[in-house]
């Protein structure tokens, strides 16, 4: 399928990140790397409530070393709560979640930039965190942010190198399928408040 999707001219190929519903993605991914030469490669998208910012950065440079420099990174807030009670945690409120991800992203970000990384918050904490090995080959690893909230859209706006529409609306009684937000004007709400992130910045969102 790697291979398809590069000779068929695609810009990336995005893997899933489900832990215990699907494949490993940067594992997948690393398989994928050595029989492709352009295509970029990346988690669509690395729930950061379940994922520790330093485990993921090093996944995520490993796959960046593996594919000469080919490493995309997506990242959402978690939405599915069976996700979270797996790994000992319960599913936060929105809010929660929201500062999560924001702290993961941050942190995930800094560390793949060779920052070291200190935080102390409710959502995360990190003690002198340092990617010292495997570097990264891109100076700047495309971040992809998933999401359909509004302040997570207005955070990618400003951050983010691609921002994803989940069009995920209130959760379900399944705890994992939610109502669409799909309409136009539901739409065109997100694509405004990732306009209102990106208001003054230099790079435009593709």
């Amino acid at each position: 399928m790697a291979r398809r999707a590069e000779t068929a001219g695609f810009d990336a190929l995005l893997a899933a990140d489900h832990p215990g519903d699907v494949t490993s993605p940067f594992v997948a991914l690393a398989a994928a790397a050595p029989v492709t030469s352009t295509i970029g490669l990346g988690s669509y998208v690395s729930n950061l409530g379940v994922r520790e910012p330093m485990l993921l950065a090093a996944d995520v440079a490993t796959l960046d070393l593996i594919s000469g420099g080919r490493a995309r990174l997506g990242v959402g807030a978690g939405h599915t709560p069976a996700e979270w009670r797996a790994v000992g945690r319960e599913r936060p409120d929105v809010a929660g979640r929201v500062r999560r991800c924001v702290a993961a992203a941050e942190a995930v970000r800094a560390l793949l930039d060779g920052a070291s990384v200190t935080v102390d918050s409710v959502e995360l904490t990190m003690r002198e965190a340092v990617l010292r090995v495997p570097r990264p080959v891109q100076d700047r690893i495309p971040l992809t942010m998933g999401t359909a909230n509004s302040t997570l859209l207005r955070w990618a706006g400003a951050h983010a190198d691609v921002v994803g529409l989940t069009g995920f609306g209130r959760t379900l009684a399944d705890g994992h399928q939610h109502e669409a937000r799909w309409r136009a004007d539901q739409i065109e709400a997100q694509l405004a408040c990732v306009a209102a992130g990106a208001a003054g910045r230099a790079a435009r969102l593709p």
